[in-house]
């Protein structure tokens, strides 16, 4: 999948287990925002890193084959829960962020 820049991107239309930038690319977006992701209220660093670059005119594309394969080692129904909680807060604050922001207000909006 390709993105053009300055295209709305979903917040679940890829996945951060393996997200390759080059460095440029995220230098020039100011890198990852520390106040999103892990250990946050909000984890939406993955995507919020993507739409960072495509905002700033870049190019970005999704390929599913390659795959990355790891054991959280999470148990329970109960963290399950937690976890997809979490990922439900940080969509909200992803779009929440886009649409406050004046030059893709108008693309979220529409999505």
């Amino acid at each position: 999948m390709r993105y053009a820049p300055r295209e709305f991107v979903a917040a679940d239309s890829l996945h951060g287990a393996n997200l390759p930038f080059p460095r440029s690319a995220l230098e020039a977006s100011g890198g990852v925002d520390r106040l999103v992701g892990t250990g946050t209220a909000f984890q939406f660093e993955d995507i919020d890193s993507v739409a960072a670059v495509i905002w700033l005119g870049m190019p970005a594309w999704f390929d599913p084959a390659p795959v990355v394969r790891h054991h959280h080692r999470r148990r329970g129904q109960e963290t399950l829960h937690r976890l997809f909680l979490g990922y439900d807060h940080g969509r909200g604050a992803y779009y929440a962020k886009y649409i406050l922001r004046p030059d893709s207000r108008a693309a979220y909006l529409r999505a």
